[in-house]
């Protein structure tokens, strides 16, 4: 049996969002715009009226974290290899530069 941990969501009382309290520093709202957070591991903001948001603890299990994780290794890779092709681009641009002088 797999293990769940708790995890600290934000939810609106108007649209019923809910935003999960580590947002990796990009500030997010909920569809209504009466909640905001923005957080990371060193803190989390909220934004909004406090009557209209409360906290919420969901279990999640590991399989979920772990989808999540490797989703944002995934993301992660992808921005790698797009640098990695802007660099090669601009370097065999460079290279056809010298080879025409």
């Amino acid at each position: 049996m797999l293990k769940a941990k708790k995890e600290l969501y934000y939810k609106c009382k108007k649209c019923g969002d809910e935003i999960y309290w580590n947002t990796h520093k990009k500030y997010t709202q909920c569809s209504c715009g009466a909640l905001a957070v923005d957080g990371c591991e060193e803190y989390v903001r909220v934004g909004g009226d406090a009557k209209n948001y409360k906290q919420i603890k969901k279990a999640r299990s590991k399989e979920e974290l772990k989808a999540l994780e490797d989703r944002f290794i995934d993301s992660y890779a992808l921005a790698l290899a797009a640098v990695a092709r802007e660099l090669y681009a601009k370097e065999q641009q460079e290279k056809e530069n010298l080879d025409n002088k």
